[in-house]
């Protein structure tokens, strides 16, 4: 009887143990995972900095958060004290500061950030988070924006606008090897003072009082060329170095912000760090070292209870592990789900406008996506232990040899792998052409077709342009689904040209841009630039050759080209060719005959048309645009003035130009937003085709990554983009 009842005992304590165990191990595994998690996904700035990246936060910075009324609103209230007017910070915001700088200074704050939840430090270093900004400022106002914030003489325009001639003349002359007089200006003695102090307001009090008289004789006299003689060696003298002190500058400026977390208590998000702060540096180790040694606890006191009651060890542990991994699977969601969030609390909480939010919100599923997969794969790799260990059992149960197990598992992976090769490499019937992406756009005309043009594409503020009208290059415009190009040809810009450009701006714009145009001397070649070449210009062949590579690499696409061309027609057609672009281009049809279908041009290689806007037939595949085309007027100076009046070519055209952008001294982002969402434009293309009967073929933008034109010229050709 005694004998019976320890064995009911060892079966009853081993049914409790086997309950108990996984559960216990289960917990255990949680909290192991759960540290091992943070430490790979969120307590890891790599991480955080790719989960920012991956929601491209830097480049919808540009094209939805900037643009929105609200923030326009914002930006101008704060930049109106500055003496640059507000519009040319807001259309050179991305040149200002780039994505890359951007993206630079948030990788440093998620570094501080992550090395504060650990306990690395207890403030933020708010001068060594905007470092990169600050480097950045330092060098545009050293190469790039020279005098924008400098306090300018009171003198009349004209006398301004005579000074600026009289200077251009004087660069070009010693450009061209003279020495011509230095202009004079009428200073008054008034106006004299304060140049003065402009002048010397670089330089330590001791040179400003040595140069001080003598600078403001020279001035009142009217002598710039002495007057710069006097002070210019004092500031070489004094500043080797001149960026890296702006530099520690700026730095220095901001170093006022210092803030640690713990005195920004009212902020939900702030008061979750700081539970961070303070949480997980106790846990970092002791969690991961609790959890292993509770886990191997419960599971060793399985295995002891598993042979006390002559239970297979490698079965009774395969199924307790198992059930650990389910346990921790449960427990670990259960705990993800019940964590604070504190982007999602900024977002609700902290009323921020509604695209940063999604932005954020964005960047939080990615986060949390991320987090919980990295743990379940944890749960997973036990799931697979559990495995391995029933295997090494069946193995040892049945006598199944591992010899015979691997030559199987060889069997079937050679069998998987030829099969996966004979799917790829074996057709199932002619797969389906596509142009431009697309199947049903190869059956279409070309002129029954609408394309994505981008306004100006060359004027774009990643090449470094004043006053963008696109933000990334050409080649990006294309990635992102442009397949038409408004570009214009010029030679270098003429001292003349520059003043007959800055003449036509209003007093504060032309204050502006007037310090940038300064490079007049001769520049050879053909260069793709809008209307001064000195804020911004590509060399035509380079930027084309560019073109002609990235239609070699996208067999596919059917693209245009429209160049307004300033050049003499000889220089257009050199041009063009010393890019490469002959080889793509195709021979337009006669006036009045059909366009050939974009599936016939993709199969003939000619994916290439070229137009240009003012010489005729350079070649066979070079065709004045306005002979055979349409467009709308392009002279709108506001979104209620975007019409479908006929602009040039002929009424008969059978191709369709809708020019669909504000000029403005300085190109609006916000105006883009206006004019190019998806709602706004779909109503203009369809009343300009009802009007000018006639399908609207490039659909032409400034800012084409603002607002949803892409998805307009989907509608238009009846595609659903996925």
């Amino acid at each position: 009887m005694n004998r019976w009842r320890g064995v009911v005992t060892s079966a009853v304590e081993w049914r409790a143990v086997r309950w108990w165990a996984p559960v216990v191990a289960g917990l255990a595994l949680a909290v192991l995972f759960l540290s091992i998690t943070a430490r790979l996904t969120v307590l890891d700035a790599g991480y955080d900095q790719r989960a920012v990246a991956r929601s491209h936060a830097y480049e919808r910075l540009y094209t939805q958060v900037l643009p929105a009324p609200a923030a326009q609103r914002l930006l101008r209230h704060v930049l109106n004290p500055l003496p640059i007017p507000p519009s040319f910070v807001l259309a050179n915001n991305r040149l200002l500061l780039p994505p890359d700088v951007l993206a630079a200074a948030v990788d440093q704050a998620l570094a501080q950030f992550v090395a504060y939840v650990l306990g690395g430090r207890d403030r933020l270093d708010v001068p060594l988070i905007i470092r990169p900004v600050v480097a950045h400022t330092a060098e545009l106002s050293q190469h790039l924006l020279p005098g924008l914030v400098t306090d300018s003489p009171h003198v009349t325009d004209s006398s301004l606008e005579r000074f600026d001639l009289d200077f251009a003349s004087f660069i070009a002359g010693l450009r061209s090897g003279r020495l011509p007089p230095i202009p004079e200006f009428p200073f008054k003695r008034t106006t004299a003072d304060r140049i003065a102090k402009t002048l010397t307001s670089g330089l330590d009090e001791e040179q400003r009082t040595t140069l001080d008289g003598q600078l403001r004789l020279l001035l009142s006299a009217g002598r710039l060329d002495d007057a710069i003689a006097l002070v210019a060696p004092a500031y070489a003298a004094q500043y080797p170095g001149l960026q890296d002190e702006l530099t520690e500058g700026l730095s220095a400026a901001v170093s006022t912000v210092q803030h640690p977390l713990t005195e920004l208590r009212g902020y939900g998000t702030v008061r979750t760090l700081r539970t961070a702060h303070a949480v997980v540096p106790l846990g970092l180790w002791s969690f991961p070292l609790i959890g292993s040694l509770l886990a191997l606890a419960a599971l060793g006191l399985a295995a002891h209870a598993a042979a006390r009651s002559d239970e297979p060890l490698a079965a009774a542990l395969a199924g307790q592990i198992a059930g650990a991994s389910i346990v921790a699977s449960a427990v670990g969601m259960l705990v993800l789900a019940t964590l604070p969030d504190p982007l999602r609390a900024l977002v609700r909480n902290d009323g921020l406008p509604a695209s940063l939010g999604s932005i954020l919100t964005d960047i939080d599923n990615d986060l949390r996506g991320g987090i919980v997969t990295t743990y379940l794969h944890l749960c997973g790799g036990v799931l697979l232990g559990a495995g391995a260990v029933a295997l090494v059992y069946v193995v040892a149960t049945y006598g199944v040899s591992i010899r015979h197990l691997l030559r199987t598992a060889l069997v079937v992976g050679a069998a998987a792998a030829t099969t996966s090769v004979a799917a790829t490499v074996i057709p199932h019937g002619t797969p389906p052409a596509t142009c431009n992406g697309y199947a049903s756009l190869c059956h279409k005309p070309y002129d029954g077709v609408a394309f994505l043009a981008t306004h100006n594409s060359m004027s774009s503020s990643d090449a470094g342009f004043i006053n963008a009208e696109q933000d990334p290059t050409i080649i990006g415009q294309l990635n992102t689904g442009a397949r038409a190009l408004l570009i214009d040809f010029h030679y270098w810009t003429t001292a003349k040209s520059v003043q007959r450009f800055l003449g036509r701006l209003p007093p504060a714009t032309r204050k502006v841009l007037a310090p940038l145009t300064t490079d007049i001397g001769t520049r050879p070649g053909v260069w793709l630039c809008h209307v001064a070449c000195q804020l911004g210009a590509t060399p035509a062949v380079s930027a084309l050759r560019s073109v002609a590579d990235w239609l070699r690499t996208h067999h596919d696409a059917v693209l245009t080209l429209i160049v307004e061309d300033h050049t003499t027609p000889a220089d257009t057609l050199k041009t063009l060719e010393q890019a490469g672009l002959q080889r793509y281009a195709l021979v337009q049809p006669a006036l009045g005959a059909p366009w050939p279908t974009l599936g016939e041009m993709v199969r003939s290689g000619h994916r290439l048309v070229v137009f240009t806007e003012r010489a005729d037939a350079l070649a066979p595949w070079v065709t004045n645009y306005h002979q055979v085309g349409a467009e709308t007027a392009f002279r709108a100076t506001s979104p209620s003035r975007l019409s479908c009046a006929p602009g040039r070519g002929p009424a008969y055209a059978r191709l369709f130009l809708l020019n669909n952008w504000i000029s403005t001294d300085a190109p609006s982002r916000s105006e883009a937003a206006q004019v190019n969402a998806r709602a706004a434009l779909a109503r203009r293309a369809a009343r300009c085709g009802r009007e000018r009967h006639m399908m609207p073929n490039f659909v032409a933008v400034d800012f084409a990554a603002i607002g949803d034109p892409l998805r307009v010229v989907d509608r238009l050709n009846h595609l659903s983009r996925h």
